[in-house]
């Protein structure tokens, strides 16, 4: 899922593509073998911060759908489909032994989950 600002344009180009966290490795992987160069332009260690960039300007950012989505709620963006398949992985939460049935905890997961949870 992209996560485009309101006056983009329609057409996206693999070459565009900017993903962080644990997902670079493996897209970085895939892009090789697909002999796909990127140019990055932005890069930012405030996730919360994509949308606000990403509104004010001609920029765009891959993040979850769920994100995405969420994103679109409280800024001037656009979503709109990645024009490749993009491999999918796993997501895993952790936390400690002694917090397993801590009722909160427990919440927290579960809201979590669903957030993250494919269509």
């Amino acid at each position: 899922m992209y996560v485009y600002h309101a006056g983009a344009r329609e057409t996206l180009h693999v070459e565009e593509l900017r993903f962080d966290d644990d997902a670079v490795l493996l897209f970085e992987q895939f892009l090789v073998r697909q002999r796909i160069e990127r140019r990055v332009v932005l890069s930012t260690p405030h996730f919360m911060s994509i949308p606000f960039l990403i509104a004010g300007s001609d920029l765009m950012a891959t993040v979850p759908r769920a994100v995405g989505e969420s994103f679109a709620q409280f800024a001037a963006i656009r979503l709109v489909e990645p024009p490749l398949e993009i491999p999918r992985f796993d997501l895993k939460q952790h936390w400690h032994r002694k917090y397993a049935k801590d009722g909160a905890n427990a919440w927290l997961r579960s809201v979590v989950a669903e957030l993250f949870s494919a269509p």
